[in-house]
Protein backbone atom coordinates (compact mmCIF):
# COMPACT_ATOMS: atom_id res chain seq x y z
CA UNK A 1 0.00 0.00 0.00
CA UNK A 2 1.81 3.36 -0.78
CA UNK A 3 1.26 6.70 1.67
CA UNK A 4 0.31 9.35 -0.17
CA UNK A 5 3.06 11.22 1.58
CA UNK A 6 5.35 8.58 0.01
CA UNK A 7 6.90 9.10 -3.32
CA UNK A 8 6.75 7.00 -6.58
CA UNK A 9 9.43 3.94 -5.48
CA UNK A 10 9.17 4.48 -2.10
CA UNK A 11 7.08 1.24 -1.62
CA UNK A 12 9.61 -1.15 -0.99
CA UNK A 13 10.99 0.78 1.88
CA UNK A 14 8.27 1.11 4.25
CA UNK A 15 8.54 4.54 6.70
CA UNK A 16 9.16 3.59 10.56
CA UNK A 17 10.42 0.24 9.85
CA UNK A 18 13.99 0.33 9.97
CA UNK A 19 13.98 3.60 12.88
CA UNK A 20 11.78 1.29 14.85
CA UNK A 21 14.15 -1.82 14.58
CA UNK A 22 16.93 -0.11 15.24
CA UNK A 23 15.81 1.78 18.42
CA UNK A 24 14.16 -1.31 19.61
CA UNK A 25 17.66 -2.96 19.47
CA UNK A 26 19.03 0.17 21.04
CA UNK A 27 16.63 -0.09 23.50
CA UNK A 28 17.33 -3.87 23.90
CA UNK A 29 21.05 -3.05 24.49
CA UNK A 30 20.17 -0.33 27.19
CA UNK A 31 18.21 -2.76 28.94
CA UNK A 32 21.00 -5.21 28.84
CA UNK A 33 23.24 -2.97 30.20
CA UNK A 34 21.41 -1.48 33.00
CA UNK A 35 21.39 -5.22 33.84
CA UNK A 36 24.71 -6.04 33.69
CA UNK A 37 26.74 -6.14 37.17
CA UNK A 38 28.25 -2.44 37.26
CA UNK A 39 31.71 -2.37 39.05
CA UNK A 40 32.20 1.23 40.64
CA UNK A 41 36.07 2.95 40.59
CA UNK A 42 37.06 1.16 43.70
CA UNK A 43 35.86 -2.94 41.93
CA UNK A 44 38.05 -1.48 39.19
CA UNK A 45 40.90 -0.82 41.28
CA UNK A 46 40.91 -4.06 43.39
CA UNK A 47 39.96 -6.06 40.54
CA UNK A 48 43.24 -5.05 38.10
CA UNK A 49 45.00 -3.71 41.04
CA UNK A 50 45.83 -0.56 38.94
CA UNK A 51 45.87 3.24 40.08
CA UNK A 52 43.62 5.60 39.98
CA UNK A 53 45.70 7.61 37.36
CA UNK A 54 45.46 4.41 35.06
CA UNK A 55 42.26 3.79 35.20
CA UNK A 56 41.62 7.81 34.32
CA UNK A 57 44.19 6.85 31.50
CA UNK A 58 41.84 3.94 29.93
CA UNK A 59 39.20 6.00 30.55
CA UNK A 60 41.45 9.15 28.53
CA UNK A 61 42.19 7.04 25.72
CA UNK A 62 38.91 5.32 25.28
CA UNK A 63 40.51 1.88 26.30
CA UNK A 64 37.78 0.95 28.67
CA UNK A 65 34.16 2.48 28.01
CA UNK A 66 31.76 4.02 30.81
CA UNK A 67 28.73 4.83 31.82
CA UNK A 68 27.95 7.66 34.23
CA UNK A 69 25.02 7.85 36.32
CA UNK A 70 24.83 10.92 38.58
CA UNK A 71 27.94 11.99 38.42
CA UNK A 72 29.13 8.52 39.06
CA UNK A 73 31.18 7.11 36.72
CA UNK A 74 30.84 2.87 36.21
CA UNK A 75 31.91 0.54 34.34
CA UNK A 76 29.38 -2.24 33.39
CA UNK A 77 30.96 -5.97 33.65
CA UNK A 78 30.05 -6.35 29.87
CA UNK A 79 32.75 -3.47 28.97
CA UNK A 80 35.09 -4.94 31.14
CA UNK A 81 34.89 -8.03 29.57
CA UNK A 82 34.88 -7.12 26.27
CA UNK A 83 38.26 -4.98 26.71
CA UNK A 84 39.99 -7.59 28.28
CA UNK A 85 39.04 -10.10 25.26
CA UNK A 86 40.83 -7.37 22.96
CA UNK A 87 43.67 -6.46 24.92
CA UNK A 88 44.46 -10.43 25.67
CA UNK A 89 48.41 -11.35 25.16
CA UNK A 90 48.27 -14.79 23.47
Amino acid sequence: MINKDQLPGDEAAEPGKNDSSSQQNNNNEQDDLLRSELYDKQDMLQKFHISERTLQEWRSKEVLPFIRIRGKIFYPKKFVEEMLRKHRVG
